[in-house]
């Protein structure tokens, strides 16, 4: 059952806006994790304990992975071609019989061909919206772009992570 709060609406800026998607360096930094004293603070059981990495500077896009973008992974037979799965991704998208994001709907009356289901309704697909989707399509998503461009595009470590975001 679906029940709309009085005053609360889901975003309806769909599609205009679209930032061109560069990379950004990212400083070598110190990174701790973990909580220091288990009783000061809630967390969860893997936040226990503490770890400390030294990170090199990197570099990384400026802007999370956007639906337009992905779209281009999806057009180019992205799901179909095995080359950019892992084994396990592989298994992943045959059992989820998978050809794009799971909250992708395909709409051919769409512009892009796609519908975006949401917590409460279904809207044409948010180009500039940050893609949803899991590590196996991400980790297929970063393969595809580094043979694309001939650079080498991977998925952040939680050190480099919190890097990004500190």
């Amino acid at each position: 059952i679906k029940i709309i709060q009085a005053g609360w609406s889901p975003c309806k800026d769909y599609g205009k806006g679209l930032k061109k998607n560069s990379f950004v360096k990212i400083l070598a930094e110190k990174i701790q994790l973990g909580i220091s004293h288990p009783s000061a603070y809630y967390g969860w059981d893997n936040e226990y304990g503490k770890g400390e990495q030294e990170v090199e500077s990197f570099s990384t896009s400026q802007y999370l992975v956007s639906n337009a973008e992905y779209l281009k992974f999806v057009e180019n037979n992205g799901y179909e071609n095995p080359e950019w799965w892992t084994n396990e991704g592989i298994e992943w998208v045959k059992f989820k019989k998978a050809s794009h994001p799971v909250f992708w709907i395909k709409d051919n009356t769409q512009p892009h061909g796609y519908k975006l289901r949401n917590m409460i309704e279904e809207i044409p697909l948010p180009m500039h919206w940050p893609v949803e989707v899991n590590y196996y399509e991400a980790k297929a998503y970063c393969n595809w772009y580094s043979k694309k461009n001939n650079i080498n595009v991977r998925l952040p470590s939680e050190y480099e992570w919190h890097a990004i975001y500190n």
